[in-house]
């Protein structure tokens, strides 16, 4: 599940995605089984950073509760979900 301690790694890790060269974050969400609120808000967040530096964000790996989870809230529309990193076309 993405909460706590992955949330907290993962929002640290923040300043060091916007400071890299890369346009395409890939977010490898394969042992997450599911999303809470706060992980689609944190995830929201880093969408929105990630935005404004002129970067975007995939997420891969993608199981199935966490595919129901993004297609009831309807943000499937906002993030990109791949089965595995090496389906991530390069951008």
């Amino acid at each position: 599940m993405l909460d706590g301690e992955e949330l907290s790694e993962l929002r640290l890790a923040v300043p060091e995605i916007l400071s890299n060269p890369l346009r395409l974050i890939v977010l490898d969400v394969s042992e997450v089984s599911l999303i809470d609120s706060e992980g689609f808000g944190a995830l929201l967040n880093i969408q929105k950073q990630l935005t404004e530096s002129d970067k975007t964000m995939a997420l891969a790996g993608c199981r199935e509760a966490v595919l129901l989870a993004l297609s009831l809230t309807r943000l499937e529309v906002l993030f990109r979900c791949y089965p595995d990193v090496q389906s991530v076309p390069a951008r």
